[in-house]
C-alpha cells in the first residue's frame, strides 16, 4: 500500500500489490475472512483502472477476477459494469471485446436454462440480469464498429461459436432466428469466402431457404465459380436448385416474401422477378401440383410490374397449359385473355392512365364480359386520381360506364345511381368542374331518352345551384355554359314561360351570359308577344357587354324595334338610333350608318337622312371614307340637285387621301362637264393633277387627255402636257 501510494503510476507496484492479495486468498480458509479480502482485491483493482484506465494488464487482472468471484461481488450487473467500463478506454483491444461476448453469451444461456429448471431458487436467480437478444445483437454491432477491420478475424471466431451453430449445450440454442441472420449477413459481407458455408447453415440448420438461395445465386455469379474454378463448384450449382425449385409447401411462404420485398429477401433484384416465378411453378409441376401451379402463374401474372416478366411468365404459362392440355380449351381462353393481362401489367405500372381503364372495358365488351367491364371502370374511378391523370380525362370513364350499364346491361338504375354519386354526393374529386358538368349533361340526356322530362329539368335545374356544404372544386360550376346552354333549351322546350324568363334573368344576373343568350332570350320573348319586355333584355345585355360582341345584340335590338314600330315612335327610334352610334366604334359603324339614314329617309326627313350620311362621312375610318362619300353625294343629288354636291365634293378632296381624292376629282369634273361648266372641269382637273403620279395613275390622266380633246383647245391642251410633266418631275425627286 506504502508502495502504490508513493508511486500510484506504477504498474508494477500494483501487479504486485494484487497477485499479494490474491496469494492470500488462497491461503484464507475463513469464510468471513475471505469475504473481506475478496471485497478488498475489489476495491484495490478499481483503484488500479481508475489511476491507470489505459493499462490493458490491470484491466484484464481486474476482469478476471470480478468473472471469478461473480457471485461474491454482486452477480452479473457487477460483471457487466466491468466491461463497460473498460471498453471506454480499451475498445480498440480485440481481446476485451472477446472475453464480454463470451460473457454476455454464456449468460444468456444460463439463464434460458434456468428458467428451464424450476428447482432454482429464488436468491440465485436474483444475483444475475438476463440479457435481451437485441441487447446482444446491440454488443456484437459494437463491438465490429470499434474494432479495425484487420483484426475482425479475432472477433468472428467467438461470433460464430454462437450465431452459426445450433448447439444445444451453448448460448447458440437461445439466441433467435433473426439476430443470427443478421450477424451472419455481416460475416458474409466480410468473408465472401464463407458465402457457401453460411448458405448451406440458413438451409439445413436455420431452414431460410430464401436468404440461402439469394446467397447461392451470388455466389455462382463470382467469376471462379461461374468459369468452373474454386472449390465447392459442383456442391454450389445444385444448391440454387434445392433452395429455389426443391422446396416443401413451408418454403414457398418464404418465396412469398422474395415476391413482397418483406422479411430478409427484401434485397432481391426486380431483374429476376419473373425468373423464380417461374421456377417456383416449374417446381410444383415436377411434384404433380398443376393446380398450384397454375395458381402461381396467375399470382405471379397479376403482381409482376414490367412487360418483360409478363412475357417471361406468360411464355411459360403457354407452354405449360400447351403441354398439359394439348391446346385445349383452357390454351385457347388463356390466349384470348393476353390482351386484358397485359392491360393490367401496364395499369400497375401507371395506375392513373384512363386510357387504359377504357381500353380495358372496351376489351371485356368485345369478350361478352359486360359486368367485367363495369367492373373494371368502377375500379378504375376508384384508383384514378384526377390530378395525375394521363391518357384523357377522368369523366370519360363515368361517362363510358353510365353508357354501359344503360345500353349493355340494360339497368337503368345503376346508370342513375353512377350519376348520383357522381354529382350529388360528389365521390370523386375532378380536375376541374367541366368535366363534372360533362357528367350533369349525360345525366340529364338519359332522362330525356327515358322520356322522364321532369326528372330531366330537375337535374338540370339543381346542377346550377351549389348548396352551401359543398367542396370547395366545385364552387366554379355555376359558371358552365354547357349547363346553362342546356338549362336554358330545356327550359324554352319542357318549361313555362316564367321559369324560362326566370333561368334567362338568373343567368345575366350572374354574368355567365353570352351575347347569344341575349338573342335567344329577346327572340323567346318576341315569339310569346312580350314585346317590351324582349327590348328591356336587349338593353341589359347592352349593358353587360362590349365591342365587338354588343355589336349583334344592337342590330338585332334594331331590327326588331323597327319591325315592331315601324315610323310611329319616331323620336323613340332616333334616341335608339343616336346611343348605337355615340357607343358604336368607327369601324363597326358604317352598317348602323346605313340603317340610320334609310330610316330617315323611308320615315323622316330629308335633311335628317342627310345629316346622318354626312356624320358618316366624318366617322367611318380612312378605308371606307370614298365610298361613304360617294353615298352622300349620290343622296345629296337625288334630293337637291348636282349643284349642291359642290361643296361636299370640295370637303372630299380635302379630307379623303391622295389616291382617292384624285377620283373623286374625276367624278367631280364629270358632274361640272355634264352641267356644260367646262372651265370649272378644268380648273378641278388641273387641282386634282397634283394627286396623280402619271406613272401609277394613268386613267386620270387619260381622262383629262380625253376632255381636252373634246372641250378644249391647243393652248389648254398645251397647259395641260406642262403640268403633267411638272407633276411627274415632282413624284421623281
Amino acid at each position: 500500500e506504502d508502495t502504490v501510494s508513493g508511486d500510484p503510476y506504477n504498474v508494477n507496484a500494483w501487479t504486485i500489490y494484487l497477485e499479494e492479495i490474491d496469494q492470500t486468498q488462497t491461503q484464507q480458509n475463513n469464510a468471513p475472512s475471505l469475504r473481506g479480502l475478496v471485497q478488498l482485491r475489489d476495491m484495490v483493482g478499481r483503484r488500479s483502472v481508475q489511476l491507470l484506465p489505459r493499462s490493458y494488464k490491470l484491466w484484464k487482472l481486474h476482469w478476471e477476477f470480478v468473472l471469478s468471484r461473480c457471485h461474491d461481488l454482486g452477480g452479473s450487473s457487477t460483471v457487466l459494469s466491468c466491461f463497460e467500463r473498460a471498453i471506454v478506454t480499451l475498445h480498440k483491444f480485440p481481446r476485451v471485446w472477446m472475453a464480454y461476448l463470451e460473457f454476455a453469451h454464456n449468460q444468456q444461456s444460463r439463464h434460458q436454462h434456468e428458467d428451464e429448471n424450476e428447482g432454482k431458487n429464488d436468491d440465485d436467480q436474483n444475483d444475475d440480469i438476463a440479457i435481451h437478444p437485441t441487447q446482444l445483437r446491440h454488443l456484437v454491432n459494437r463491438a465490429l464498429e470499434a474494432i479495425p477491420v484487420t483484426q475482425h478475424d479475432k472477433i468472428w471466431p467467438v461470433l460464430l461459436k454462437y450465431y452459426q451453430s445450433n448447439n444445444a449445450s451453448t448460448a447458440a440454442k437461445y439466441i433467435p432466428k433473426e439476430s443470427k441472420l443478421s450477424v451472419l449477413r455481416r460475416y458474409v459481407q466480410y468473408n465472401p469466402a464463407a458465402t457457401k458455408e453460411v448458405a448451406d447453415f440458413l438451409a439445413d440448420d436455420l431452414g431460410q431457404w430464401g436468404e440461402a438461395a439469394l446467397m447461392y445465386v451470388d455466389l455462382l455469379n463470382h467469376d471462379d465459380v461461374r468459369d468452373g474454378g474454386g472449390a465447392g463448384t459442383s456442391g454450389g450449382t445444385s444448391r440454387p436448385n434445392d433452395s429455389v425449385t426443391s422446396t416443401t409447401a413451408a418454403q414457398r411462404k418464404d418465396f412469398s416474401n422474395i415476391k413482397s420485398g418483406t422479411g430478409a429477401l427484401r434485397y432481391l433484384p426486380r431483374e429476376m422477378e419473373g425468373v423464380l416465378w417461374s421456377q417456383l411453378a416449374d417446381a410444383w409441376i415436377r411434384r404433380g401440383e398443376f393446380q398450384l401451379a397454375r395458381s402461381v402463374y396467375e399470382e405471379a401474372i397479376e403482381s409482376v410490374s414490367r412487360v418483360r416478366d409478363f412475357t417471361i411468365l406468360m411464355d411459360a404459362y403457354l407452354q405449360f397449359e400447351e403441354g398439359l392440355l394439348e391446346a385445349t380449351m383452357e390454351t385457347e381462353d388463356l390466349t384470348a385473355r393476353r390482351p386484358v393481362l397485359l392491360n393490367g401489367v401496364l395499369l400497375r405500372q401507371n395506375p392513373d392512365d384512363v386510357g387504359e381503364w377504357l381500353k380495358r372495358a372496351r376489351l371485356y365488351k368485345e369478350n361478352g364480359q359486360v359486368h367485367q367491364a363495369a367492373a373494371a371502370l368502377e375500379e378504375g374511378l376508384k384508383t384514378v386520381k384526377a390530378r395525375r391523370t394521363v391518357g384523357g380525362n377522368s369523366n370519360q370513364m363515368v361517362l363510358q360506364l353510365a353508357k354501359i350499364y344503360e345500353e349493355d346491361c340494360k339497368e337503368v338504375a345503376k346508370s342513375r345511381n353512377l350519376f348520383d354519386r357522381i354529382c350529388n354526393q360528389w365521390v370523386y374529386e375532378f380536375k376541374n368542374v367541366d368535366d363534372l358538368a360533362e357528367c350533369y349533361v349525360a345525366w340529364v340526356e338519359l332522362e330525356l331518352r327515358q322520356e322522364t322530362w321532369d326528372d330531366a329539368l330537375d337535374i338540370i335545374r339543381t346542377s346550377v345551384i351549389i348548396p352551401p356544404f359543398a367542396p370547395k372544386w366545385i364552387r366554379g360550376l355555376p359558371k358552365s355554359l354547357r349547363l346553362w346552354d342546356l338549362l336554358l333549351d330545356l327550359e324554352e322546350s319542357l318549361g313555362t314561360a316564367q321559369t324560362t324568363k326566370d333561368a334567362y334573368s338568373r343567368a345575366i344576373e350572374q354574368k355567365v351570359a353570352t351575347p347569344l343568350h341575349i338573342l335567344n332570350f329577346a327572340t323567346f320573348l318576341t315569339e310569346q308577344k312580350y314585346f317590351e319586355e324582349s327590348f328591356s333584355a336587349y338593353e341589359r345585355g347592352i349593358e353587360l357587354f362590349q365591342y365587338p360582341g354588343v355589336k349583334l345584340i344592337w342590330k338585332s335590338y334594331l331590327d326588331s324595334f323597327l319591325k315592331r314600330y315601324g315610323e310611329t315612335k319616331l323620336e323613340r327610334t332616333r334616341d335608339l338610333f343616336q346611343r348605337c352610334l355615340d357607343a358604336c366604334p368607327p369601324e363597326e359603324s358604317t352598317e348602323f350608318f346605313l340603317t340610320n339614314g334609310k330610316y330617315e329617309e323611308e320615315h323622316g326627313l330629308t335633311k335628317r337622312a342627310l345629316g346622318v350620311y354626312h356624320q358618316m362621312c366624318k366617322t367611318v375610318p380612312g378605308e371606307d371614307k370614298y365610298t361613304a362619300y360617294q353615298l352622300f353625294i349620290a343622296k345629296t343629288a337625288k334630293y337637291l340637285g348636282q349643284t349642291a354636291t359642290r361643296d361636299i365634293y370640295q370637303n372630299a378632296i380635302q379630307d379623303l387621301e391622295d389616291g382617292a381624292a384624285a377620283k373623286l376629282c374625276l367624278d367631280f369634273a364629270s358632274m361640272e362637264t355634264s352641267l356644260q361648266e367646262f372651265d370649272r372641269a378644268r380648273a378641278v382637273l388641273t387641282y386634282g393633277a397634283q394627286m396623280a403620279d402619271p406613272r401609277r395613275n394613268e386613267e386620270y390622266w387619260k381622262a383629262w387627255n380625253e376632255f381636252e380633246i373634246s372641250h378644249g383647245n391647243e393652248e389648254t391642251f398645251r397647259e395641260m402636257l406642262r403640268i403633267k410633266r411638272s407633276v411627274e418631275a415632282s413624284y421623281s425627286t
